[in-house]
């Protein structure tokens, strides 16, 4: 059966948080450690992030799913962004540990001023400094698909497994796959050939790494690279596609947590019913 959850704020309040997710019957769950537009960091309460952790178990939430801030960008050929992330980064997979996430979601970067190939061995230098601490925190480091916007790497299962090859061994058994409905739609994987694109993830990346579902439907078409979530069944890729892709066999018990937008209270519970009728 799969494990339905929402990104989930803890902005106002690890209590009011855990009773939005109970409503929700949430299975999983999705959060910012600290201010997703921010390097900086809160001092970490230790006795609040306990007792959060323990609402987690007492709902039986799992996998609790740490997102990167949006400044990260390993990708970077500037040296003070680059390093700037890199520290960022490690202390996010710190503080993902602390709050109880088994997985990480990072934005695998842009190369911006030089090549996808420049920007794709500086992501994986950035990743193999992580290695320690990947190792010592527990937490899987989950690369992100994107939508192929811009100077966006990671563009295509093939270039998304190529910057996994790159990377060594030791960081390598840390590194799984989250994959995002809306972005592999705008990156021109069409949903509705699920048997086609499930193959595809396979043949390149590898099931095996496919820790997590993003589920968003899309403001824009298949293959725009136009990054633009939608409510669920309202969008460009549709409820039939999202539900041959999300009911497929090799994708249907993994996580899937909604990213959808959230402009008015109820938007979420909403998204969450029309992702339970598509999934069953």
């Amino acid at each position: 059966m799969s494990r339905l959850g929402v990104h989930l704020g803890l902005g106002e309040g690890y209590d009011k948080a855990l009773a939005h997710a109970k409503a929700l019957a949430c299975a999983t769950v999705q959060i910012f450690t600290h201010s997703p537009r921010s390097f900086q960091f809160k001092e970490i309460d230790g006795a609040k992030v306990a007792a959060l952790r323990e609402g987690w178990k007492a709902l039986g939430i799992s996998p609790v799913v740490s997102h990167c801030c949006y400044l990260i960008n390993l990708g970077s050929s500037d040296n003070k962004a680059f390093h700037g992330s890199l520290a960022t980064t490690r202390k996010e997979l710190e503080y993902a540990a602390a709050f109880g996430c088994q997985h990480f979601v990072l934005h695998v970067g842009k190369y911006t001023t030089t090549d996808c190939e420049t920007g794709m061995r500086q992501v994986a230098r950035g990743i193999d400094k992580l290695a320690d601490t990947l190792k010592a925190t527990g937490v899987t480091l989950l690369l992100e698909t994107v939508a192929g916007q811009g100077t966006e790497i990671g563009k295509t299962f093939e270039e998304l497994a190529q910057l996994i090859a790159m990377v060594g061994e030791e960081a390598r058994a840390h590194i799984g796959v989250c994959v995002d409905t809306c972005h592999i739609f705008a990156a021109g994987y069409d949903l509705a050939k699920a048997d086609e694109v499930v193959r595809k993830l396979d043949a390149t990346i590898g099931m095996d790494r496919v820790k997590l579902i993003h589920v968003n439907d899309s403001k824009f078409g298949l293959g725009e690279r136009k990054d633009r979530h939608e409510h669920v069944g309202r969008g460009m890729i549709g409820k039939a596609a999202l539900r041959a892709f999300l009911t497929h066999p090799r994708i249907r018990d993994l996580p899937m947590v909604l990213e959808t937008p959230v402009d008015d209270d109820g938007d979420q519970a909403s998204d969450m019913a029309a992702l339970r009728e598509i999934v069953g």
